[in-house]
């Protein structure tokens, strides 16, 4: 079986992805000319991940959500499959179903498909609520799938037992903040029982409840610690010290909107008016996040 790899250039060197195994190696300059004789790097490059806020609806009402005061219709199915090929031609790595709750489109299955045909790795965050009623016919078109944890235990645990049954790769995003830090040793319990990756993202003070969270030197070293426990663990950009906001990662809302962070709620064109390259080589270029405080 020949390995599938996707290449591009990039300001800084080059970027390889393997799609099968969920793997990114990153070049520098220097490297990059010796093994692939690459002369000329671009100004600019395509973001690896999207994010996409399918639906606006949530069967669930968190205080902490960055989608709200929402306006105007969801795109249609025909409308989403022109951005997701959009954004596979023009470089993307992986797109991400989110919302709102993506489990709540009818369309859900005829989006996933289109997204695996054009070869993206297809994941999806779901607050679980909907994934235990729902067909592995579904399920198994994602390669990952993570469960928020929103404080209840029995709606990410059944969730996770299905995902497991149905065979499918399966995370927890778990956004540390000091209203959950009581519940890391019930997360690494639900990881270890349903095999399942820990996302540990440091929390976004949106709600200006800076006391609420801890800092991103602190989820690190939590995150390392549940490393040597023996779980499956992965941060976010914040927890490193680094924002991927307009460089390796942007979010569209449910109406097209493309932002260079879910957080940051300024969006800076809108794909029914402009092509994503036009609008993403002509943003602003973030360097910190406003919502995180690093000392």
């Amino acid at each position: 079986m020949k390995l599938i790899r996707k290449i591009k250039a990039t300001p800084d060197g080059m970027v390889i992805y393997c799609p099968e195994s969920y793997t990114t190696i990153r070049l520098n300059k220097a490297e990059a000319r010796k093994m692939f004789k690459v002369k000329k790097f671009p100004a600019d490059a395509s973001p690896e991940v999207v994010h996409l806020e399918i639906s606006d609806t949530c069967n669930m009402d968190c205080p902490y959500c960055y989608v709200k005061n929402k306006v105007g219709k969801e795109l249609d199915t025909n409308t989403w499959k022109k951005i997701i090929t959009e954004l596979e031609s023009s470089g993307v790595f992986q797109v991400t179903f989110g919302g709102g709750e993506p489990t709540m489109r009818k369309d859900l299955y005829q989006l996933a498909v289109h997204a695996k045909k054009l070869g993206l790795t297809l994941c999806m965050t779901s607050n679980g609520m909907n994934i235990p009623d729902m067909s592995p016919l579904i399920l198994n078109k994602f390669d990952q799938i993570n469960i928020s944890w929103h404080g209840n235990y029995a709606i990410v645990a059944t969730a996770l037992e299905k995902l497991q049954k149905s065979e499918v790769r399966r995370g927890i995003n778990f956004c540390l903040s000091k209203q959950y830090e009581k519940d890391i040793p019930r997360i690494i319990a639900l990881a270890e029982q349903y095999d399942a990756e820990i996302l540990y993202l440091t929390y976004k003070a949106i709600a200006k409840d800076w006391k609420n969270q801890i800092m991103p030197s602190e989820v690190m070293k939590i995150a390392k610690k549940t490393e040597k426990q023996g779980v499956k663990v992965a941060v976010d950009g914040a927890t490193c010290n680094v924002c991927l906001a307009s460089k390796r990662f942007c979010d569209i809302d449910s109406q097209g909107n493309v932002m260079v962070c879910s957080f940051i709620r300024k969006p800076v064109g809108n794909l029914l008016e402009k092509q994503f390259k036009e609008i993403w080589s002509s943003r602003q270029k973030v360097t910190s996040c406003p919502y995180v405080k690093q000392k």
